[in-house]
């Protein structure tokens, strides 16, 4: 017993059928010539999908859908706040476009950035800077 597999046909090709998880980022080479490459990086773990035949990327924001849609949850996916808008997703996404073959991906050095940011802490107490520099030297 295998995997299922099917065949790629670029004229029965929707993006629906072809959503993933998305973790960090999501990227598409152009290898006909160009040599580009598109990273969008994300700060949520998202639905995502890159669309072939219109080299298109696609991220889903926020999943929402004012009747059931049959696929199995059995109910409305309608999130809404206490006024009955629908709740807003705050996202931030940062875009990267570069030659793959004479330059390298920032993705890695950007998505530290983005999950681990810089932390400023303050102390109430008084600190003794002459002490503090000795035991540095240890």
């Amino acid at each position: 017993m295998g995997r299922e597999t099917s065949v790629y046909d670029k004229n029965n090709f929707n993006v629906s059928n072809n959503y993933y998880p998305v973790d960090s980022a999501i990227a598409m080479r152009d290898f006909n010539g160009t040599d580009l490459q598109v990273t969008v990086l994300n700060d949520r773990p998202q639905g995502g999908s890159g669309y072939l035949n219109n080299n298109t990327i696609e991220l889903m924001q926020q999943r929402r859908a004012t009747d059931d849609d049959g696929k199995g949850v059995l109910e409305a996916l309608n999130e809404t706040d206490k006024n009955e808008f629908g709740v807003q997703v705050s996202a931030r996404y940062f875009v990267q476009i570069f030659d793959f073959k004479r330059a390298k991906s920032l993705q890695r050095s950007q998505q530290i950035l983005v999950d681990q940011p810089l932390e400023v802490m303050y102390s109430l107490e008084e600190i003794d800077v002459k002490n503090l520099s000795q035991a540095s030297k240890l």
